[in-house]
């Protein structure tokens, strides 16, 4: 019974993960609903397993006590956090609190935590990160078809009520092409962090040219050759987007991986190098030059259009929404801390920037409204204080002090790649951040829960691998 308990709670986790991007990057109300009782009944699940008597029969079964000390901190801040995000409006006054929006906030939060819990405890062994890895790379590919074929026919379509207008840029079922292309960063991250992973440990047994094709016919006729096609589709849908900061971001995050592997990982130093120069020269200058790359250099060199620019834009493309230039994405971030000035420990209370962003905006803003701030450090400041800011910081940096220790420790290329693909993904998120709401997008928002917490499901696995290994040395002597 434990085992079965334990399988559905692993398969519930890999159906979120699959299906979060899909409807409407699941950013609606009964959607956030949907996800967080599928994520909490198999943390039930989960822990029911784990607290049968029978359990501890089981050795797969990894208890909640057998926890090192780092995971239960990282958990345990992360549910403070939560924690007050569902406690906080029973505590004090919020006069600008909008219940229902806070309620969704309050089941956003809980769903992020209960990723990071089933992550934790659910993904121990080889078979189980290749089917999260490999499920998140299919939902992203599958993802990147609809945003390719959507913009190539250049038609309206309806998905859960939402109407979907053409654009010049793809974004597949997702409303904003932004977050489109941070879920197509992060995916690509995780997707990188899965072909490292499972890189052949065995050498060849020629020599020379020989060795070469051999290798390559190899890679050609494996299950890895899939995973790098879906790469390149991923990529077109990230070129695509037009996504300013969703590439610069993708860019600085795979020259992070690839210094860190330069750094840390002499065995597989050449195989990562040659992976991430041929994600740099085939995938984002041969092929990106091909659908379009050249205009997404052209957004990020437009940071001042002027007015007359803008209003001849979109004469020339009625579909065309009004683009913000990257100096107005920056200013919402800088009006909203002055919200944050006002309230800086405590925060307004869940989902109340909104409300009170006008009091604050810029003059030159006023006839536009912003549900969010464009900048999720000021809004999460803004809505929680900088306690709660902080503390989510310090989850992230246990993430990244954890992922740092698995480079620079001896570890199976299979932990090691995939602690590489997750500390990629954390570092394009964190960057698009800063002039983005991606965290308030539930989809963008799970994603990035569960690559924080893999480092942590790794370094368990790794843990593991040393004791079965121990335990059968021991059985034969």
């Amino acid at each position: 019974m434990t085992r079965a308990f334990d399988r559905v709670a692993f398969s519930l986790l890999v159906l979120v993960l699959f299906l979060a991007p899909f409807p409407v990057a699941s950013n609606r109300d009964g959607l956030v609903g949907v996800s967080a009782t599928l994520i909490w009944l198999a943390v039930s699940l989960c822990l029911l397993a784990r607290a049968l008597p029978s359990a501890r029969s089981h050795t797969a079964q990894l208890q909640l006590a057998d926890l090192p000390s780092g995971t239960r901190l990282f958990l345990g801040l992360l549910a403070a956090v939560v924690a007050w995000i569902w406690i906080g409006p029973l505590l004090l006054t919020f006069p600008a609190l909008d219940v229902p929006r806070a309620q969704v906030y309050q089941a956003k939060a809980a769903s992020y935590l209960g990723m990071a819990v089933l992550v934790t405890l659910l993904v121990r062994d080889r078979a189980r990160l290749l089917i999260v890895l490999g499920a998140v790379v299919v939902s992203a590919t599958l993802q990147a078809l609809i945003g390719i074929v959507v913009l190539s026919v250049h038609t309206e379509f309806i998905l859960f009520g939402v109407s979907f207008r053409p654009m010049s840029r793809a974004h597949g079922t997702f409303a904003n092409p932004d977050h489109f292309a941070n879920y197509m960063a992060m995916s690509l991250a995780l997707g990188i962090g899965l072909l490292l992973a499972t890189a052949p440990a065995v050498q060849s047994r020629f020599k020379g040219w020989q060795a070469r094709v051999h290798a390559l016919l190899s890679f050609v006729m494996s299950a890895r050759m899939l995973v790098r096609l879906a790469l390149i589709v991923i990529v077109i849908a990230l070129v695509l987007s037009r996504s300013r900061m969703g590439n610069a971001s993708f860019g600085i995050g795979l020259l992070v991986l690839l210094a860190a592997v330069a750094a840390t990982w002499t065995e597989k130093r050449r195989a990562a190098l040659w992976l991430g120069a041929s994600v740099l020269l085939v995938d984002l200058i041969v092929v990106g030059q091909w659908v379009g790359l050249e205009r997404v250099v052209e957004r990020l060199q437009n940071t001042e259009l002027t007015v007359e620019a803008k209003e001849s834009a979109l004469a020339d493309d009625p579909y065309r929404r009004h683009e913000e230039t990257v100096e107005e994405r920056l200013s919402i971030g800088r009006d909203a801390f002055k919200l944050v000035q006002q309230a800086p420990l405590t925060g307004h209370g869940p989902a109340t920037f909104y409300a009170l962003f006008p009091q604050v905006k810029n003059p030159k803003q006023l006839p536009l409204f912003f549900d969010h701030a464009h900048n999720d450090y000021a809004e999460i400041a803004s809505d929680l204080g900088v306690l709660a800011l902080a503390g989510l910081g310090g989850v992230v940096v246990l993430s990244l002090f954890k992922w740092a220790q698995l480079m620079r420790s001896p570890t199976p290329t299979l932990v090691k790649g995939a602690a590489s693909g997750a500390g990629m993904a954390v570092v394009c998120m964190l960057l698009h951040a800063v002039v983005d709401f991606n965290l308030h997008i539930h989809a963008n928002a799970l994603l990035f829960s569960a690559a924080v917490a893999l480092p942590f499901a790794l370094s368990t696995l790794q843990a593991e691998r040393r004791h079965r290994s121990s335990r059968r040395r021991n059985t034969h002597g």
